[in-house]
């Protein structure tokens, strides 16, 4: 007779040898993963279980960088297919839910759809691939600045596009308070660069107010002096 809980904690050690093995080398096990979990849903509610688990084992920071290339596109790719098929019925998201392992999940697999149980999980997984980011030593970045910076800046535009935008305001915050590139440095493209979407535009200048409401003395500076890059938006021939 198995003791209560005592079948989670079984699924969750599993996950959890499943994602050590995953980090050795993530690159070549992403890639069968992505092969072996196509054909069924709950092959790939496994596989988002895997990245969620493998995300709560800090890699060294040199391999960070390699981690985030693998990972980000084949989820993100995941992620539009779940919004092109409908998938997403997320009226309300608890950003509780973001700090879950997948254990948290275990019993909602016999109550919700797996399809809407994936997106989920896929919040959760984008969230700690921004935690991740914030994570990384300041002389990492420095030494890899536009490397860096492109890859957050493509993780925001991510999250400010996302038909589900709602579920990304955490994600959101979070990269523009917490990931070590200056806010304003990393906002400002999207105020002054042409082609920038209005979606995207509107969640950085979003981003800028919530920035400035925290009131911190390390930004206030920085702030004020993007401002002039601010008002390009307001004077666009695009309101929205």
């Amino acid at each position: 007779t198995l003791i209560p809980g005592s079948l989670s904690s079984i699924n969750l050690k599993t996950m959890n040898n499943m994602a050590k093995n995953f980090m050795v080398h993530p690159k070549e096990h992403i890639a069968w993963f992505v092969e072996s979990c196509s054909d069924l849903e709950l092959s790939k509610t496994l596989f988002f279980f895997v990245l969620l688990q493998s995300l709560l084992i800090k890699p060294k920071d040199e391999d960070i960088y390699t981690l985030f290339e693998c990972v980000f596109p084949i989820l993100k790719a995941e992620w539009e297919t779940s919004m092109t098929a409908g998938d997403a019925s997320l009226d309300e998201f608890k950003p509780e839910v973001l700090d879950w392992d997948c254990s948290a999940f275990f019993n909602e697999l016999l109550y919700v759809k797996l399809r809407h149980l994936n997106v989920k999980v896929m919040i959760c997984i984008f969230w700690r691939l921004a935690q991740l980011i914030s994570v990384l030593p300041s002389d990492i970045l420095l030494h890899d600045d536009d490397k860096w910076v492109n890859k957050i800046r493509d993780l925001f535009v991510f999250f400010a596009s996302s038909k589900l935008k709602h579920t990304f305001l955490e994600h959101l915050h979070y990269l523009a308070a917490q990931c070590k590139i200056s806010p304003p440095r990393l906002l400002s493209k999207f105020f002054t660069d042409e082609g920038v979407t209005a979606a995207v535009q509107v969640e950085s200048l979003q981003c800028y107010a919530f920035l400035c409401s925290l009131s911190q003395d390390k930004w206030q500076i920085e702030l004020l002096a993007e401002f002039p890059s601010v008002l390009v938006p307001f004077a666009s021939d695009n309101q929205v």
